[in-house]
């Protein structure tokens, strides 16, 4: 029995899928294709050239559920119903969706259909973990003329997460509780106050675009200062990029600590590119000072660039107090 099904098959695919019947009998005409698996792909294919979007959709269906080639599925996501698009989109991506799948929804985030769109994105926030390549992908979709489209990664950008950082200040570590009156200063260089740049984040995704990398560009940021309020009416987040000199590595070196005196209400810090911590006590932390230990990301006797996101809640906001450089020994 299977033989002469097998036979029909073969001989049906030669045929004019118009001439086997209405729409309800070739829709079942996929069904049974499906059915057949890797002998009823040939069916399949066809089925997606149909008349009707109804056989289409079903000729798609069953080309996903019957495991077809990427390439088919691939041609399929060209096909003129945006549901034959979405279910071969939904195949090639796979459950759950992986960085395999980027070309696919790249692709489909060019569908003149916003829904093919969105189901692209929704995809696309579903691979874990992020990669760059997908990250550029998301940023994509942020700027979609659609905002059904846009606000599916929109707030997933916008969120921030410190990245992990488990350098312990030396004067804060468990060990050293007992010897505190034996670190001194060797030396204490504040950081200019001129020669900074300041951005406002409006989307706020400066962390996403790596605003902190010392390759990023900043020579269209707006020339700013520390020691005092931003110079701006802006209330959320904003960038600080600067750059200051370490001195040649001390001999009996102990730690070295960046020492913010007060930034307005919360920042989180890169060194060279590299996060080393942050203050995140909310509008409580706006004239609290912090210590962070840049000792193993400290450039000696050369530049240095630091990188401050500062988020303020309300009214002025910014670097507001002075910043230095503590190198610390041990007597």
């Amino acid at each position: 029995m299977a033989g002469v099904t097998a036979a029909f098959l073969a001989g049906w695919v030669g045929m004019s899928i118009a001439d086997t019947g209405g729409v309800p009998a070739r829709r079942v005409q996929m069904n049974d294709a499906a059915a057949q698996g890797a002998a009823g792909l040939p069916v399949l294919e066809r089925g997606l050239q149909d008349e009707s979007p109804l056989v289409r959709r079903a000729a798609a269906r069953g080309l996903a559920e019957s495991g077809a080639p990427a390439a088919v599925l691939l041609a399929a996501m060209d096909n003129s119903d945006l549901v034959v698009r979405r279910t071969a989109l939904l195949a090639l991506a796979g459950t759950p969706p992986g960085m395999a799948a980027l070309p696919y929804i790249a692709k489909a985030l060019d569908d003149p259909e916003t829904d093919v769109r969105v189901m692209a994105a929704r995809l696309l926030v579903a691979i874990e973990p992020r990669e760059p390549a997908a990250v550029a992908l998301m940023e994509r979709v942020a700027r979609d003329e659609a905002p059904e489209v846009r606000k599916i990664t929109a707030e997933l950008l916008a969120a921030f997460q410190p990245p992990e950082c488990n350098v312990v200040p030396v004067r804060h570590r468990p060990d050293m509780a007992d010897h505190l009156e034996r670190i001194f200063v060797i030396e204490s260089r504040p950081l200019p106050v001129e020669g900074w740049r300041l951005h406002p984040d409006l989307a706020p995704d400066g962390h996403v675009r790596k605003w902190f990398d010392p390759s990023f560009d900043d020579a269209g940021w707006i020339p700013a200062r520390i020691g005092a309020p931003w110079d701006m009416e802006h209330v959320g987040v904003a960038w600080y990029r600067g750059r200051f000199a370490a001195p040649p590595r001390p001999e009996k070196l102990l730690a070295a600590e960046l020492v913010f005196e007060g930034v307005d209400e919360c920042a989180w810090v890169w060194v060279n590119g590299v996060y080393a911590g942050g203050q995140d006590l909310g509008p409580s932390g706006w004239n609290k000072a912090f210590h962070l230990d840049v000792t193993d990301g400290l450039r000696w006797n050369e530049e240095n660039l630091v990188a401050v996101r500062v988020l303020n809640s309300l009214g002025a906001g910014g670097i507001w107090k002075p910043a230095r450089l503590d190198i610390l020994g041990f007597k």
